[in-house]
């Protein structure tokens, strides 16, 4: 049936427009050439357009595919093998000759060097996380691009033929502009992760294969004590007995407090008992005058502070690293459910949408929520990789250096809903 000519005071609601519109979404073409305003406002062109689509609908979703424009946003592609993190580690490697142990190495310098190693391995880690994360969600934002994209020249369209004031046609372009806006600050951020992985890789730097643009599974969770407050004492006796000074410390202490007899030792304990009492919370601690205090005291107390001090610290870095994987391992998984559930949503929004029963902006807004929630994912398991890597850190004998998560993934923009 032919096409019916437009009128001015007829509803513009062009339903083909959700193949311009999801086109980020669904991989369909993009959007038509846009219409300036000169066009839309001559009732006789628009006519004359119109009539000549006699096939209506269909011949309106083939003019919008052959007359489609560029998408706004092209996330990176990769063909061939990639750049794995075991290949990104074994190629660094290669760039550290210094932390290779000669014959005959002493027990201290290979602890030196196996921290050194640890410490590298570390940084390159969070290196490949931070690019690989950053590629994945550039893949995530595209589709929200490019539908927005697609909903603003809609947006001039209908304010262009009077259906919509100029007033709403701008907030739609506000949307555009700040999504714009994300767009080109994730491009940024990918192009910066990336050479700060390059700097750590031999030649110059370029890797002779492409990164890919997914993060990989989570590694599974540990077995772990119920408590949160518990703490596993393998991962804390390997943890105190990787790092370079523990091992030394408690040796130390133990040689000195074994060059005391029993009874020496009960009179050191309740000596120091004293002198911390008597200085108070905040005062100076004092022996007393007169007081026997062997020259043998001192140094077993104090070999014996410092290997408990040590001990107190990495305890604390692995029950803080080990609390922070099991949150974030915690946190991807919510965030893999809530990803599952806005697919929901958009697969329903799309049926009800082609039985018209929601319009062209509940769709877009859905589908922009479903990016949303792609992107909140590729952060939390970049988030969960990377807490992972900081507890391997930890048990390999570095200090923790975990933290809060800093990957910005952009702020959503809020699109109005429409009609």
């Amino acid at each position: 049936m032919p096409s019916q000519p437009l009128r001015p005071w007829g509803r513009f609601i062009p339903r083909p427009w959700v193949v311009v519109c999801t086109a980020g979404l669904f991989g369909l073409p993009a959007l038509a050439q846009p219409a300036t305003p000169l066009e839309g406002a001559d009732w006789a062109v628009a006519n004359r357009r119109v009539g000549e689509l006699l096939r209506g609908h269909i011949d309106i979703v083939r003019w919008e595919a052959t007359h489609s424009a560029p998408l706004a946003a092209t996330p990176p592609t990769v063909e061939g093998p990639t750049l794995g993190l075991d290949a990104a580690l074994r190629a660094a490697r290669t760039t550290r000759p210094e932390l290779i142990a000669a014959p005959g190495t002493g027990t201290l310098e290979r602890a030196r060097l196996r921290q050194a190693t640890a410490a590298w391995t570390h940084t390159v880690t969070l290196a490949w996380l931070d690019a690989v994360a950053a590629r994945e969600a550039l893949h995530h934002l595209a589709p929200a691009v490019n539908a927005t994209q697609a909903a603003t020249e809609l947006a001039r369209r209908m304010a262009a033929v009077g259906n919509w004031s100029a007033a709403r046609a701008a907030s739609e372009e506000q949307v555009w502009l700040a999504v714009q806006h994300q767009w080109t600050n994730a491009q940024q951020r990918a192009r910066a992760t990336e050479q700060r992985l390059r700097q750590h890789l031999p030649g110059n730097g370029a890797p002779a294969q492409a990164l890919p643009y997914a993060l990989p599974p989570l590694p599974p969770l540990p077995p772990l004590p119920a408590d949160p407050d518990a703490l596993d004492p393998a991962l804390l006796e390997a943890a105190l007995h990787a790092h370079p000074a523990w091992p030394l410390a408690e040796t130390e202490a133990r040689r000195r407090e074994a060059a005391l007899p029993a009874q020496v030792r009960a009179q050191l304990a309740q000596a120091l008992a004293e002198v911390w009492d008597a200085a108070g919370p905040t005062g100076l601690a004092e022996r007393p005058l007169g007081t026997p205090w062997p020259h043998g005291w001192s140094e077993a107390a104090e070999a014996r502070a410092q290997a408990d001090r040590l001990a107190r610290q990495i305890r604390a870095d692995v029950a803080i690293a080990t609390d922070a994987y099991r949150n974030a391992h915690a946190v991807a998984q919510r965030a893999e459910q809530a990803l599952a559930l806005s697919q929901q949503q958009l697969d329903d929004m799309q049926l009800r949408y082609n039985g018209m029963l929601h319009s062209t902006w509940d769709l877009v807004a859905t589908g922009r929520a479903r990016a949303q929630a792609a992107q909140a994912l590729t952060q939390a398991r970049h988030d969960a990789w990377r807490a992972h890597t900081d507890l391997q850190a930890v048990l390999a004998g570095l200090p923790y250096s975990g933290g809060p998560a800093t990957t910005d993934t952009g702020a959503s923009a809020a699109a109005p809903k429409g009609h």
